[in-house]
This record gives structure tokens, sequence and C-alpha cells, in this order.
């Protein structure tokens, strides 16, 4: 895997007191890990533990295990760097807007350090927020196009997750399919800079073309009544 890990959040089962958390065995742990620094990444992960717990098909693995080895939900975050080809396939969503960077979102589960299976969809959606960079926090509208790959026999599903919290330092979304992730923000104004200066010249043109019509009247008026 390409990288370094940067940050490591390791969350402990939560207290047996919690009904949260009934189902699930008290040897099972989720891991965070951030590679090839990106912007801070916050998962809710209580919202986790639950979608974990009322997932059967998870639970099942995780239940079957020896109850004396370590079962782990590890969430590896990896940094993209979209191709020209990747770009164009995000065109019809994109439209005006533009990447501001890409990541990945991995969740595996490892019983002790054997990697025994993908996870690329949750029963119910969870919250997460990535962090805007600081020279970005200007700017206007952001969400997150999310690029789903069932198979590579099937073309990728896009859909575009709209940012849920109102600070211009975090954008949040909730989601429960694991792929692509981009975050893209609006740049219509970037395209038109000079837009004050369009709309001087349209009026000049405009008083121009208005005096020209002025002009011609008044002299066809004049031919007209000296005829």
């Amino acid at each position: 895997m390409p990288g370094q890990v940067s940050d490591v959040l390791t969350v402990k089962t939560l207290p047996k007191e919690s009904n949260a958390l009934d189902s699930l065995p008290s040897n099972f742990d989720i891991d965070v890990k951030i590679v090839d620094a990106i912007p801070t990444l916050k998962i809710n992960k209580a919202l986790l533990y639950e979608a974990i717990k009322n997932d059967s098909d998870i639970k099942k693995f995780i239940q079957a295990a020896d109850p004396h080895h370590k079962m782990t939900v590890v969430i590896d975050v990896i940094k993209l760097y979209p191709t020209d080809e990747e770009i164009a396939d995000l065109n019809p969503y994109l439209k005006s807007r533009k990447i501001a960077y890409a990541f990945d979102i991995e969740l595996k589960l490892y019983e002790d350090n054997n990697h025994i299976k993908d996870i690329t969809e949750l029963s119910n959606d969870i919250s997460f927020n990535v962090a805007i960079p600081k020279e970005l926090q200007d700017e206007k509208n952001f969400n997150i196009i999310r690029k789903h790959i069932i198979s590579i026999h099937q073309p990728a599903l896009y859909q575009v997750l709209e940012d849920i919290d109102s600070s211009n330092e975090t954008i949040t979304v909730e989601n429960g399919l694991f792929s692509e992730f981009y975050v893209t923000y609006d740049v219509f104004d970037e395209k038109n800079p000079n837009t004050g200066d369009n709309i001087i010249a349209y009026i000049i043109l405009f008083i121009i073309s208005f005096g020209t019509l002025c002009y011609k009247l008044y002299y066809q008026n004049k031919y007209y009544k000296n005829k």
C-alpha cells in the first residue's frame, strides 16, 4: 500500500452495559489508518459500531471467529491522484466545479493479522467529515462525489453527496458505500473573472446601438418630411 501511515486512531469496544454492542464480542476493535496524508477525516465511530452490529453479513464473520482471536475492522483512507481519463468520466457531475482532492476509503475485516473480508457496503449510512484545506475555505458550495465500482464488468456508479454541515472548514456527508470520493467546489466565478468588465462592455454596446438606431430614425423621418 503506498505512502506512510500518518495517523492511527484506535477505538476500543464500548462498555458491556451499552445496548449498542450486545451482539458483538469483547475482542472487537476498529482501527482507522490515514495513509498518504490527506486533510483530516473523522468518522462517527458510534454510528459505525451500530451499522456493523446491524449488518448480518459482517456480524456473521465476527461471531463465528475464535473468541481468543482479535477481530478488527480496519478503515484505510488513501489519497488519490485522478488521471485525466478519470476526471473526464466525472465531468457530467463536475460541470463548473473543481476537484480539491480525492481519497479512497476501504473497510477490511481482519481476524488477528489475516484479512478475511472487504466491506464495500453497510446496512445503514454513517456520517463522516473531512477538512477543507485552509487555502480553499473562501470557496463556495463544497460537496463530495462518490464513485462506486461494483465490478470491473459494470460501469462505475456516481452520486453527489451534499454537505450537511454549515461550517466553511469541514464537509460532512452520510454514506454507506465505501469506494472513491472526490471533494469538489464551485468555480463558476473563476471561469468568468471579468464579469464586471463584461457588463460595462454590454452597456456601452447597447448605448452605441441605441444611438445609431435613433440617428437612422431621425434622418429617415427628416427625409420623408422633405420629400
